[in-house]
Parts: C-alpha cells; sequence; structure tokens
C-alpha cells in the first residue's frame, strides 16, 4: 500500500511527476506573468515584456491574441496556469533556463560553470533567437576551447556549428598536440572530422615555422621576405662578417649575415612554432633572450639590454605575421 505521504502518486504509468518547485531569485515573484516551467519542474516566475525585448521568439508567442479572462480554466482552454498566471512548458532542463534567463534580465551575466553547459544554453539561445546571449555565451564557449580545444572542437562538430569549429581548431594551435591520446569524445565524430583538424593543424604548422626558416629559400630566392629591412644589430653586428656565417636575403634582397646567437634562436623558435603555431608561443618564450645571454661576443654582451630591445620589436612583427597566415588557412568543414 503506497504512502500517503509520498510525493509521487499512481498515475496511468504507476507514477505522476513531484510537483513543480520555484526557481531562485529573481525567477520566484508573484509579480511575474508568466511561468516557464523546466523539463525537470522548475517553474521559473518571469516577466513577458523582459523575454520580448530579449528575444524575437517570445515577443512572437506573447503577441498572440489572449483569451477572455472569463474563458480561463474552461475546457477549450489548454494552457495551464498556477496562481493564476498561464505556465508555458519548456524543453530545457532548469540550468539551462537558469543561465539564459540571467542573461537577459538586468542581473550580472553568469559564469557557465561547464563546456556542457555552456553549449546547451548556447543551443538554447539561438533556438529562441537571443543575439546578446549568444554574443555573450560565444565567448565563453571560445574561454572554455582555449582551455579544452579538442573537446570543444568535437561538441561544434556534433551540433554542425561551423564557426565554433573553426574556433576551436585555432584553439588547437596553441598548444602542442598529442595527436596519438585519446579521449572518450572521440567516439563522437567520425574520422574525417578528425583527419581535418589534423590536416588544419599540420597545414598552420608548416605555414608558421617557415616564417623562421633560413635554410630554404622560397620562389622569390629570399628568406624571411616579411622581413622589410636588415637594420637589426644581429645582422650590422661584427660577428655576423664572420666568413663561417652563412649569407641570405631578405625581401629587400640585400645579402647579410647574422649574429650566431641569433642564427640559433631562429632555429629554437622553428621547432616551436612547428609544434604550437600561433602567437602564444612567442609570447611565452624566452628563447631569444636565452641565447643572447650564451653569446661569445662582447659587443652583443655589452649592448644586451638595447639587443633585447630589438628582440621584442622584431617578435612583434613576427606575431602580427603568424596571425595574418593562421587567418588565411581555414579548416575545412562538412556538414
Amino acid at each position: 500500500m503506497p504512502d500517503p505521504g509520498a510525493s509521487q502518486t499512481s498515475g496511468s504509468d504507476g507514477l505522476r511527476p513531484k510537483p513543480p518547485r520555484d526557481a531562485p531569485p529573481p525567477f520566484n515573484k508573484r509579480t511575474a506573468d508568466v511561468i516557464l516551467r523546466s523539463s525537470d519542474h522548475v517553474d521559473f516566475r518571469v516577466r513577458q515584456s523582459i523575454l520580448a525585448e530579449a528575444s524575437p521568439f517570445f515577443e512572437a508567442m506573447f503577441s498572440l491574441p489572449q483569451l477572455p479572462e472569463n474563458r480561463k480554466r474552461k475546457d477549450r482552454d489548454e494552457t495551464e496556469y498556477r496562481d493564476g498566471i498561464p505556465v508555458v512548458d519548456m524543453s530545457e532542463p532548469s540550468r539551462v533556463l537558469d543561465s539564459l534567463l540571467r542573461f537577459c534580465y538586468p542581473v550580472e551575466d553568469p559564469a557557465l560553470p561547464s563546456l556542457k553547459v555552456t553549449c546547451e544554453v548556447l543551443e538554447a539561445a539561438r533556438k529562441f533567437d537571443m543575439v546578446y546571449v549568444v554574443a555573450q555565451v560565444k565567448k565563453q564557449f571560445l574561454s572554455r576551447a582555449v582551455q579544452q580545444p579538442l573537446q570543444a572542437y568535437i561538441v561544434a562538430v556534433t551540433r554542425g556549428w561551423v564557426d565554433e569549429m573553426r574556433e576551436a581548431a585555432k584553439c588547437t594551435l596553441r598548444r602542442e598536440m598529442r595527436w596519438d591520446a585519446y579521449i572518450p569524445e572521440m567516439e563522437l565524430i567520425s574520422a574525417g572530422a578528425w583527419y581535418r583538424l589534423r590536416a588544419y593543424h599540420s597545414a598552420c604548422s608548416e605555414a608558421v615555422s617557415k616564417l623562421v626558416d633560413t635554410t630554404q629559400l622560397n620562389e622569390d630566392g629570399v628568406v624571411m621576405d616579411w622581413l622589410t629591412t636588415t637594420q637589426w644589430p644581429w645582422f650590422t653586428c661584427t660577428c655576423s662578417q664572420a666568413p663561417f656565417q652563412k649569407v641570405y636575403y631578405t625581401a629587400a634582397r640585400i645579402p647579410c649575415r647574422s649574429a650566431a646567437w641569433w642564427e640559433d634562436y631562429l632555429k629554437d623558435m622553428k621547432q616551436k612554432l612547428k609544434d604550437r603555431p600561433h602567437r602564444v608561443t612567442v609570447v611565452e618564450s624566452d628563447s631569444g633572450e636565452e641565447h643572447l645571454d650564451r653569446t661569445r661576443c662582447q659587443t652583443c654582451l655589452s649592448q644586451k639590454a638595447s639587443r633585447k630591445a630589438y628582440l621584442k620589436d622584431f617578435e612583434s612583427i613576427l606575431i602580427q605575421e603568424i596571425d595574418k597566415i593562421i587567418s588565411k588557412i581555414q579548416l575545412e568543414v562538412r556538414i
């Protein structure tokens, strides 16, 4: 015999859901004029005017002709009411509705707790055509993608989100990828989607590392054609004129030699950029200063401070070139 004090009672399927519970503030006010009921039976008391401003979807819903007051609760009115307020059943769970509504209300935008919830909220925001919410949640998606690029890419692939796929793919460039490593989410996508990500990463790696490759001339017969001047101290110092230093050309087609420490720095940076073809590789590296510190050239050592300042300028230009190259390489996408 069932306990009469139990929160569930028998129904056609043997059980009836628990009665709905109120959402936390600010979605529990009695001044609300509509209730959004989540799929897990949490009632969000909200104001139609706020939702209508945030979403054309809800604006259209609330603009439909309303039944006269004296017809409410009659058989022909299928709308459910609670405390005299109409209830709208939603397919989203409470964790999604709560975050979605906080972006719409004049309260602090929520920090979404995980990549999974971020994607659920983004999906709902797109469903309801909430332009502001989509923009804000995409920022949080990108932040998550920086930390979890593979997971973010996979989630975007499974949802057919082209922009997010490409953003997540770019985030993989920030890391030295272990392509032989396994994560469970890989089971969710095709081998083709995985191959296209690897192909993108490889193309970026090859193109970016060539920026500092002095071992091969390009089709114009120069190396580092993006470096338009030779007026750098590692080109003009007496140590760069040693006969064993090889000759190469910049875009100005001026033959030059470089200091040995700078040549070693470029070799080091080339490998780093092959592994992580992204601007953060240069930003986070102290390779140039480390090679300068080890030089035997007394001139370079005596002018170390100015040499390091020039290195920063050089790396700023290099970073700009990296960004240009990455912007030209597109992840192939198939939906």
